[in-house]
Order: structure tokens, then sequence, then C-alpha cells
């Protein structure tokens, strides 16, 4: 039995999502099949996904942090 999902989301978001699946050949619903089965095979995430807390959001921000990602380019 196939059933409907709704969600939602930020409209610019659904445009640029809409336009990296066109690239690939995929339309959001195969997208969404794709990332469910894959979830259900590896019974997590099927990525790297966190939010970071306000400790490393300001070290993300800070004059330190900047530059030492700019030295390590180099």
């Amino acid at each position: 039995m196939t059933i409907q999902v709704h969600f939602c989301m930020n409209e610019n978001d659904e445009e640029k999502f809409k336009e990296v699946l066109k690239k690939v050949g995929l339309t959001p619903a195969e997208a969404f099949g794709i990332f469910s089965k894959k979830t259900i095979e590896v019974g997590d995430m099927p990525f790297e996904a966190f939010q970071p807390n306000q400790r490393l959001k300001t070290a993300i921000n800070s004059q330190n942090y900047a530059n030492s990602v700019i030295l390590k380019r180099d």
C-alpha cells in the first residue's frame, strides 16, 4: 500500500531543493523515497546531521576559528 506524506518547508528552500533534484534527475517524492529507505536500512540518519550548540556557533563565528580555517587551507 502507498500512502501520502505531507510536510512543510521554507519556500526558498523548496525551490533550491527542486533545483538540486532536477540536476540529478529526481522528483521530491523520489528523493524522499530514497531517503526513507536508506534511513530504514541503516537504522539511523543516513548522514551526519546535528544542530551546533551555542558554544560551537560562537567558536565558529570567532576570529580565531576563521583564521585557523584560512591557515589550514593554505
